[in-house]
């Protein structure tokens, strides 16, 4: 029914050549065919399939070219309303390293010409995008119709042409319940070692890690050597969600993997540090230590990954040697107005060494109830850049050091709990403290009092201690803890 209302509508200018075999451009110069599978799926690589021929007896060179493949909703009164490239859109420059079959897209972009005769063909970009929305149209397998239009300028010596054309074109889409998992497994796997630069595959791999059936179907090696293709900063996207997956496998002790890092950690030209949110080997403790990363940045690392690396007394010994010298940390500073911010920054970030010597140092700061101020600037934090109007929105608060040391020392004793929820392609870390540390502070002058309910903590717990004090409530419940450590280091 669609397919008919698509023909009757653009009926004027355009015509279904095939099911399978659409002529979209065809002049004494240039011919350029849309193939489409009678049946696809996103186990379907090239399903969708350009091919451009020059049949002049000259050298052609292509200085435009772009596709929309339009749909129809319907609106709120039930009648069918265009939408233009609802099942994507792409340029020559999007898709120009598939058409040579070069991985760099620089390199493609100096020969996009073709020679007298010459065919050349496309198909992995408009596949892998519209596949996702094919997917999600569709309640159940059935047929779906889109229109393909096409916008094309090429020259031929110093004769220019511009090209437009639009045409009907429909598939059976099977849903991806219906397709065999050994079927899709292989078309995955197939996309993931495709080395090609750009965001291409980024919603499918999304589709894949949203199936961990369908990644234990993927072997280890697919998936190591997907990264490896992706080390690049354009890659980055697809790099997360292939991570990710090898993740749900349990495989990042992976050799090959392992020493891909330990290769390209490094190398300034690689942007890795991202990688270390999802990806975690404590055979590359001593690389990472070792390489340009700010101290701070990787102390948050290394509390993403604690559980890994918290358990071995050696590795303990290290993160605690390294953040201590990396700090320039002085454990005999006697605190005051001068010297508290910064050392209320640095020892958020020391507390990750889950060292005994942290513990007992900050075992002796509970009994200093000293007040300092802290600037908050949690109402204006969210924003990328503050205005000087901004700064008088920041919140003078005053902290005791004995709360500073108890938020510490929750960390360090591993109470505080941190879930690393995969969204999109990124890592959201989500931090949670029992309510029972929570404390109540009675002195309303100085303290903060707990009567905000955004208790959003940051990894760092940077400002954590406007929701935990050290009070009576839990100071016998801390010692304990504290006698209990002490008597197993």
């Amino acid at each position: 029914m669609l397919k008919r209302f698509i023909t009757y509508i653009f009926l004027a200018y355009t015509t279904v050549v095939s099911a399978e075999e659409i002529l979209l451009l065809d002049n004494r110069d240039i011919s350029l065919i849309l193939r489409v599978s009678e049946e696809a799926s996103v186990a379907e690589t090239d399903w969708l399939h350009f091919s451009l021929i020059n049949k002049s007896p000259e050298d052609i060179k292509i200085e435009k070219l772009v596709y929309h493949i339009n749909g129809f909703d319907r609106d709120a009164e039930g009648r069918n309303r265009f939408v233009k490239a609802k099942y994507g859109t792409a340029n020559h420059m999007q898709m120009i390293h598939w058409f040579y079959d070069q991985p760099d897209m620089m390199e493609a972009s100096r020969n996009f010409r073709l020679a007298a005769g010459e065919e050349i063909g496309f198909w992995k970009y408009p596949s892998s995008k519209t596949s996702v929305m094919f997917e999600t149209s569709l309640a159940a397998s059935g047929e779906i119709c889109a229109l393909m239009e096409v916008e094309f300028e090429y020259t031929r010596g110093d004769y220019t042409e511009e090209l437009h054309s639009e045409e009907a074109f429909c598939t059976n889409w099977v849903k991806l319940n219906s397709v065999d998992r050994k079927k899709l497994a292989e078309g995955f796997s197939e996309i993931l070692l495709d080395g090609h630069i750009q965001h291409v595959h980024s919603q499918l791999l999304a589709t894949m890690c949203q199936m961990p059936g369908l990644v234990n179907m993927i072997s280890d090696s697919v998936l190591v050597e997907a990264v490896i293709s992706r080390s690049k900063a354009q890659s980055s996207s697809e790099r997360m969600f292939v991570l990710h997956a090898l993740k749900l496998k349990s495989a990042f002790d992976h050799p090959r993997i392992i020493e891909h890092y330990r290769q390209i950690i490094p190398d300034k030209k690689y942007r890795w540090e991202d990688d270390f949110q999802i990806y975690w080997s404590n055979a590359l403790l001593d690389d990472l230590m070792e390489s340009h990363m700010y101290v701070k940045n990787l102390a948050l690392i290394l509390e993403l990954h604690a559980s890994s690396w918290s358990s071995d007394s050696v590795l303990i010994e290290k993160v605690f040697s390294y953040l201590v010298e990396e700090l320039n940390f002085d454990f005999d500073e006697k605190l005051d107005r001068n010297n508290f911010r910064n050392w209320y920054n640095d020892v958020k970030y020391l507390a990750t060494g889950r060292h005994p010597k942290l513990v007992n140092y900050f075992s002796e700061l509970l009994e200093n109830e000293t007040f300092f101020p802290v600037l908050d600037w949690s109402a204006v934090e969210s924003r990328k850049i503050i205005q000087q109007e901004d700064r008088n929105k920041a919140k003078m608060i005053y902290f005791r050091v004995c709360d500073v040391a108890y938020v510490c020392l929750l960390r360090t004793l591993d109470l505080v709990k941190m879930e690393n929820t995969f969204v999109r392609n990124k890592i959201k870390p989500d931090i949670f403290i029992d309510p029972k540390w929570e404390g109540e502070n009675p002195d309303a002058r100085k303290a903060i009092q707990l009567i905000n309910p955004y208790t959003i903590l940051k990894p760092n717990l940077q400002m954590a201690e406007k929701y935990y004090y050290y009070f009576d409530n839990n100071k016998a419940a801390i010692q304990k803890l504290i006698r209990e450590y002490e008597a197993v280091h």
